[in-house]
């Protein structure tokens, strides 16, 4: 008879506990001694690579210094996705990126959006761009 009982309370406390709100917050989170790491995802965008791109450059060009950009648009390859992310370990997420848009392969049109250059941290080390059978990788 016992054993129906502590199935049935289990059973019961599974489906309340599933009930919860999506949105609270994580006890853990919370805790002074738990570390999170910090999280850089994308192409880190730089004061000094952007203000080498120049309109009427081309693709080619543009990849060399930038690097390969993050998302591949494959049903418009004029225009090329740069994005960058940093998460400070429990901060806010920042967000950056660049748009860039080519007519003929001559760049016609920068577009960037996000965090402010001192935003990025100063110890972030990016590999350089290596050239790997004439294309740049990050």
């Amino acid at each position: 008879m016992r054993t129906p009982a502590c199935l049935t309370l289990l059973l019961l406390a599974l489906l309340l506990g599933a009930c919860a709100k999506e949105n609270r917050i994580n006890v853990v989170d919370k805790l002074p001694f738990i570390y999170r790491i910090d999280i850089q995802q994308g192409n880190l965008l730089t004061e000094e690579k952007i203000d080498q791109i120049e309109l009427g450059m081309t693709q080619e060009q543009v990849v060399f210094i930038m690097g390969t950009p993050i998302l591949d648009n494959i049903f418009n390859e004029d225009v090329q996705y740069y994005y960058y992310s940093f998460q400070a370990g429990k901060k806010n997420r920042e967000q950056e990126q660049l748009i860039l848009s080519f007519s003929d392969n001559k760049l016609t049109d920068i577009n960037h959006q996000g965090m402010a250059p001192d935003a990025i941290p100063k110890d972030t080390h990016p590999r350089d761009n290596i050239l790997i059978d004439d294309k740049a990788i990050l």
